[in-house]
């Protein structure tokens, strides 16, 4: 995978240094505009906004069957994502030629990141991912239920610290069963089960849920108190939050990134809370 900025050679004379010293500024002007760091990391948010991202990034394969990491890294550095829950992601596969995807975005971006399998696949494994500005203090991986024929499924929580005497965030990523509503209930139903977000005043869970906003799965989210950050939407990727979490969502909103996957990422503006 090549790199954004390729090497040059060293200028040889003061015409040429000002040359240089005059590219480097505008460079620095153009990264500015587009909220990228140098090192394709994403421009940092303000430090009273968290940026939530949900991407299904289809081993990053896009529509155009074109294998390109360095056009997802690219997505979710202009986004200026602080956390990205990534679903479908392959690690040290054939079909994507051996490489940890997970490993190659978080170098080419600057952050932390926790894989998790969901199933072998092609000498490697297939499965989620979170990426975050912050460190990832610690993980859990969940089975999900499902029947004979479909795909192991899987959970993957984790919780970060964002610091400054913030408490820790806690994100759970998902990707649901495409086959059966039945499954995705059983699933959603499941994960509440697993995962205890009482008390937990920053807690959010993201994915691909495979499932519009009023099948019977979503419905019962709603009736368990989660909030759809991205409504009104016809989407199956969401960020929700948990009943009573102290997160204020600011905006929301569906980026337009139509080539690097089958899917478009989402992606969730909140306010922190006051911190006490």
């Amino acid at each position: 995978m090549k790199s954004d900025l390729q090497e040059r050679g060293s200028p040889k004379n003061s015409s040429d240094a000002l040359g240089w010293f005059l590219l480097l500024i505008c460079l620095g002007v153009l990264v500015g505009s587009f909220g990228v760091l140098a090192d394709g990391a994403p421009k940092a948010s303000s430090g009273k906004i968290l940026k939530v991202m949900s991407y299904n990034i289809h081993h990053g394969e896009g529509i155009d069957r074109r294998l390109d990491l360095e056009r997802i890294a690219a997505v979710i550095a202009d986004s200026g994502a602080d956390i990205v829950a990534l679903q479908e992601l392959d690690q040290s596969t054939r079909r994507t030629g051996g490489v940890a995807q997970t490993e190659v975005l978080a170098h080419h971006l600057g952050m932390h990141h926790q894989f998790a399998k969901a199933l072998h696949f092609q000498g490697g494994a297939y499965g989620l991912a979170v990426l975050s500005r912050w460190p990832i203090l610690r993980h859990r991986v969940h089975a999900l239920p499902y029947r004979l024929g479909q795909e192991p499924r899987i959970a993957l929580e984790t919780w970060i610290a964002p610091g400054e005497g913030r408490p820790e965030l806690h994100l759970v990523d998902v990707h649901l069963c495409h086959m059966s509503s039945e499954t995705r209930q059983e699933q959603v139903q499941r994960v509440l089960q697993l995962i205890d977000h009482r008390g937990a005043a920053l807690t959010l869970l993201a994915g691909d849920f495979n499932a519009r906003p009023a099948s019977p799965p979503m419905e019962w989210l709603w009736e368990q108190g989660w909030q759809d950050d991205l409504k009104p939407h016809r989407g199956i990727d969401y960020v929700l939050r948990a009943p009573g979490s102290k997160l204020k969502r600011r905006s929301a909103k569906i980026l337009n990134a139509p080539t690097a996957s089958d899917h478009l990422p989402v992606m969730v503006t909140y306010d922190w809370p006051e911190v006490d």
